[in-house]
């Protein structure tokens, strides 16, 4: 696993663009079958799915998620019955 971040040369570069171009070429350079793509901004990801690409893309929205999958949604409390008076 590797992460990567955006190095000042390409601070006038969208990001959603040099997001998307550097996942292709880090893909290509390892000859990735799969890539794992963590972005918690949507668009970073419709941006990527967008380009045709040579591996197989897998994304989640934070590490947690990637790697122990949906959180599982919190239990509603159960009501606490009214005082009697």
């Amino acid at each position: 696993m590797h992460l990567v971040m955006k190095p000042p040369a390409f601070q006038y570069t969208k990001t959603v663009v040099w997001k998307a171009g550097i996942v292709q070429m880090l893909a290509a350079m390892f000859e990735a079958s799969e890539v794992l793509f963590v972005d918690d901004e949507s668009t970073n990801i419709v941006v990527l799915t967008s380009y045709e690409r040579a591996f197989q893309l897998r994304y989640a929205s934070s590490l947690d998620i990637a790697v122990n999958g949906e959180p599982e949604p919190e239990p509603e409390p159960e009501p606490e019955d009214a005082p009697l008076f």
